[in-house]
């Protein structure tokens, strides 16, 4: 779990940082001490044993049949979020256009993850032609009532098999990846469901297996082939304890990384960087503002540098003349 400071904070008070950290982990300890936390956290170990991806996605099935634990879990940091307002506390989140993400574990064969399809009516055509197609299995189950959009791979990689289901309240859907992939349709509202990654590579011993992809579909565009992998992942644990130490030796790094291939590791890179130090960073962050590839991004810098515009004008007066 990683902590960050809010904005008009990061860039000093590391004593403050420090409480925020020590109440957070008091906070989650007290949660995984507790009766709900303990019997939620005995499936997460049982499944981390498992010898095979199948009885990984049997030990995790309670998880989506109860919900009662995702719901003490997320009382316990609006606690902590609302007695310390300068924590603010992400468990590794990702964000786009389309989704946000919410992992609440990361294991070394599976990851558990919050999500929010986001309702607007210009995803709606992407809902029914944007797909990634990767090597893991899937478990899905929605909070409350909606549909979603299913799609088969044929032999030759293209998309066939449009269906549109009903899907209900906590039903768990279970599917391969690799051939199969899933899109809600947020229409009118944002639509929450609780997602499981399998990373079924792990339990495959056959060394031709090591290197898998991701092939996205955008339209009716021939499909994007991409590498799986968890480097970046690893990558951003780096970052992130970098910033956690106030390494400022390492702002090289954090320069030549905020140029990274990937979208998501550009702009978590920058996020810490800006912690790190703002001064160093907010040439970076002007130049991701207009000139990144990426809309996303482009949009996020965008936004955070109007915050320090108004939270450090000093700075970015300097920079401007």
């Amino acid at each position: 779990m990683i902590v960050h400071p809010q904005l008009q904070n990061f860039a000093n008070n590391i004593a403050q940082q420090q409480a925020a950290l020590s109440d957070m982990r008091g906070t989650m300890l007290s949660w995984k001490n507790s009766t709900i936390g303990k019997i939620q956290r005995q499936y997460i170990l049982k499944a981390g044993e498992s010898s095979t991806a199948q009885n990984c996605i049997n030990n995790l099935k309670p998880l989506f049949g109860d919900l009662s634990w995702l719901y003490a879990m997320m009382g316990k940091l609006c606690d902590l979020q609302s007695t310390n307002p300068f924590a603010n506390i992400e468990l590794r989140s990702s964000k786009n256009d389309k989704h946000s993400t919410v992992i609440l574990h990361q294991e070394r064969k599976f990851s558990i993850q919050l999500c929010i399809a986001k309702s607007r009516s210009t995803h709606l055509k992407s809902t029914y032609h944007s797909f990634i197609f990767g090597p893991d299995s899937m478990m899905i189950a929605p909070i409350g009532n909606t549909q979603i959009v299913t799609v088969q791979l044929d032999a030759n990689d293209n998309i066939c098999n449009h269906t549109i289901l009903s899907c209900h309240d906590g039903e768990l859907y279970i599917y391969n990846n690799n051939r199969q992939s899933i899109n809600f349709i947020a229409q009118a509202n944002n639509i929450i469901f609780l997602r499981a990654i399998i990373k079924t590579g792990v339990f495959d011993d056959s060394s031709e297996n090591i290197s898998h992809h991701y092939l996205q579909f955008n339209g009716d565009n021939q499909p994007h082939k991409q590498l799986a992998n968890e480097t970046l992942s690893r990558a951003q644990l780096i970052f992130s304890i970098l910033r956690h130490q106030q390494i400022k030796k390492a702002i090289p790094l954090f320069a030549e990384w905020v140029r990274n291939e990937t979208p998501d590791m550009r702009w978590y890179v920058m996020r810490e960087f800006l912690a790190l130090d703002i001064e160093a960073a907010l040439p970076h962050l002007l130049s991701m503002a207009d000139y990144d590839e990426n809309r996303s991004v482009r949009k996020a810098a965008l936004d955070t540098l109007q915050i320090l515009k108004t939270q450090y004008p000093e700075f970015c007066v300097a920079l401007q003349a």
